[in-house]
């Protein structure tokens, strides 16, 4: 029997297929079978893994509370802030709060002039506005004013007073009193640099 070039063909793509596949046969035969993670690792391996899996979990859930409990300190440290959405809000809220305590004063106190002063940064979460006033008083109602700032709900403090004599006869001082308002570092903007 004599073969055609195309029955050659076919039998040379065959031995190629066969000895390909036996190949494959041979590599897969000398793989070790895969094996599951409870076979290879002791179970008292696997049982310190879980325990540590499981203080992990713990650990977060307890980290989530801390910091559940210190936000909620933080909001009530920061309920003394000035509460406004920009600096001058927050000057005009902070003149407000002199304005009212200077009329409830006995007698109330004249507001003479009023001057603001540039926001400032003090930290990384906190900034202040200051406004200064200028008003005619006796030291007694000086000192009484500076008590009241002391009681106010939000965050303020006397920054600078300045002492003038006005009237002898009368014994009053002409008073310039600076006062600063604690607010959120978001509302101080950021002094622009100059490019090079």
């Amino acid at each position: 029997m004599k073969l055609t070039s195309r029955d050659r063909r076919a039998l040379l793509i065959l031995l190629l297929v066969g000895v390909a596949m036996g190949c494959r046969w041979a590599v897969l035969s000398s793989d070790p079978k895969p094996t599951s993670i409870a076979q290879v690792a002791p179970t008292g391996h696997l049982l310190t893994i879980l325990s540590e899996r499981r203080g992990a979990a713990t650990a977060v859930s307890q980290k989530q509370e801390s910091l559940r409990q210190l936000s909620a300190q933080l909001a009530v440290q920061e309920s003394g802030l000035i509460q406004a959405e920009t600096a001058e809000q927050a000057q005009a809220h902070l003149l407000q709060i002199l304005h009212n305590m200077t009329s409830q004063q006995q007698p109330p106190l004249e507001v003479k002039s009023i001057e603001f002063s540039a926001p400032q940064q003090v930290s990384d979460a906190f900034g202040e506005v200051s406004v200064s006033i200028t008003i005619q008083c006796t030291i007694d109602a000086l000192l009484n004013l500076i008590a009241d700032l002391t009681g106010a709900s939000e965050i303020i403090a006397t920054d600078e007073i300045s002492l003038t004599a006005a009237d002898q006869k009368l014994k009053t001082l002409l008073v310039r009193l600076t006062v600063k308002g604690l607010v959120r570092r978001s509302l101080i903007s950021k002094p622009v640099t100059p490019q090079t």
